[in-house]
């Protein structure tokens, strides 16, 4: 059967059937072997369809007030405090803003950007260009953590501050003639993505790219402070992120990376990662601990960031990689440094795309405190990746999950923990790569926390047999 799309207003139906000339509009749910539904404002079945574009918790949640600010405040993401609780959020009008805009995302992409002359005091384009690229972070992240993958976001510069602000996501718009066609071009993206993605995977010509940049903390033996930029150059294999922080009147680069280069499989990127490891052994001098985590200092965050390649970027993918890859390693960090870092640095969702075409996960810790956890991590991600088509749970749905995620609660992860693991072993990915998965199991099930207060120089050095 084509593919679905359900809505409620037929003047949404009018418009994108022009454009989406092959699908099926109806206002009542309908069986469907097509895994590509679009909910546009209609919230019928709410179980029937659940991996369709804009689930109904997703709508449910943009268009309840308290809940949605919650949500927001969460995930990081600043909201206006003068939005009517009697209301939808985007329909409130504060007074306190210079600009207001709307903001149409589909799918992790800004389509369009629109300023609302009428609430606003001054002319178009008052807005400077930093404001506008703030404002186009924010919507979108507003829309993934709301549950959504859709929708135009109302936002704002405060006037006082000039601050951006979000007020609200309506998840299913009223449409024009322009508005439509650009909606209608990124459904039509998401789905030419995701047929060649299947075709790709029925022919096993997927080829996905991996790439990592771990980052790691300085410390001294006596406990006094050091810096990356002490030892290590700013770009090559090891180096300093880019970061500056002032000290004593001085601008030093605290961060230190390791950039291995890519592969096309997690054992040979784990291969490439050792030896960064052991240039970086011989850059740094052996009196120097090396620190990872999550805020293995108290206050300079490191993440484990993982990079793909060859495989779209897509709402569905950065899901599976929230439920599948970032709630297992979250099991395994301090949660009292979890709570620092988050949820500024390593929000669920937290994905940045690279010039190169690939992009960046940023959610996960820093995993680098031994070969074991590096290894079972770049394995992770790899099957995650490959497999997410079939990885269906999506623990984010449910704002308690949420909750617990940002509050550094395990015990409702662990309890569900069981069930993701058994979806990735079915996966016909898994077993390639078994070994160093369930030796990262091992050390979940052993409720092993990383010590980011713990040298993992010496884990690595002289690791025989890790690849």
């Amino acid at each position: 059967m084509p593919n679905l799309f359900l809505y409620e207003d037929e003047s949404v139906k009018d418009l994108m059937e022009r454009y989406l000339t092959d699908w099926v509009f109806s206002r009542r749910p309908l069986k469907t072997d097509s895994d590509i539904v679009v909910r546009w404002g209609n919230e019928s079945a709410p179980q029937m369809y659940p991996l369709a574009l804009n689930p109904v918790h997703g709508s449910q949640t943009a268009r309840a007030t308290r809940l949605f600010q919650r949500i927001m405040k969460l995930s990081g993401v600043t909201t206006s405090s003068q939005v009517n609780d009697s209301s939808e959020p985007w329909k409130s009008k504060p007074r306190d803003l210079r600009h207001r805009f709307q903001i149409g995302v589909f799918d992790l992409s800004v389509i369009f950007v629109r300023e609302d002359i009428s609430t606003a005091d001054k002319a178009p384009s008052g807005a400077r260009s930093n404001e506008i690229r703030r404002l186009k972070e924010l919507a979108m992240r507003a829309v993934y953590a709301c549950g959504l993958d859709f929708g135009v976001v109302h936002a704002g510069i405060e006037r006082k501050t000039r601050e951006p602000v979000i007020l609200g996501v309506d998840p299913a718009p009223r449409l024009s003639a322009s508005t439509a066609m650009r909606f209608a071009g990124g459904i039509l993206r998401y789905t030419g993505a995701l047929n060649a993605l299947k075709s790709k995977i029925r022919n096993r010509s997927l080829s996905i790219g991996l790439g990592a940049d771990p980052e790691f903390m300085l410390r001294k033996k006596d406990g006094g402070r050091a810096f990356a930029s002490d030892y290590l150059p700013v770009s090559g294999p090891v180096g300093c992120e880019m970061q500056p922080a002032q000290f004593n009147g001085r601008s030093h680069k605290p961060v230190a990376e390791l950039r291995p280069a890519y592969a096309l499989s997690p054992m040979r990127l784990f291969t490439n990662l050792k030896l960064t490891v052991e240039r970086a052994d011989k850059m740094i001098p052996a009196g120097i601990c090396w620190l990872a985590g999550s805020v293995p200092d108290g206050t300079f965050p490191t993440g484990g960031h993982i990079h793909f390649s060859r495989i779209p970027l897509t709402s569905r993918l950065l899901r599976a990689l929230d439920t599948y890859l970032a709630v297992p390693l979250f099991l395994l960090e301090d949660p009292a440094r979890t709570i620092i870092r988050r949820p500024r640095y390593g929000f669920l969702g937290d994905v940045r795309v690279k010039s190169h075409g690939g992009f960046e996960y940023r959610t996960p810790f820093s995993w680098l405190h031994s070969p074991v956890l590096a290894r079972g991590a770049l394995c992770l991600a790899y099957v995650v990746a490959r497999e997410h088509l079939r990885l269906t749970q999506n623990l984010f749905s449910d704002p308690l999950y949420i909750e617990a995620f940002y509050a550094a609660e395990k015990g409702p992860f662990r309890q569900r923990f069981d069930a993701l693991w058994a979806d990735l072993e079915s996966t016909p990915s898994f077993e390639g790569y078994r070994k160093s998965l369930e030796d990262l199991r091992a050390l979940i099930d052993s409720g092993w926390v990383a010590n980011e207060d713990a040298d993992f120089r010496r884990m690595w050095i002289g690791e025989k047999g890790g690849a």
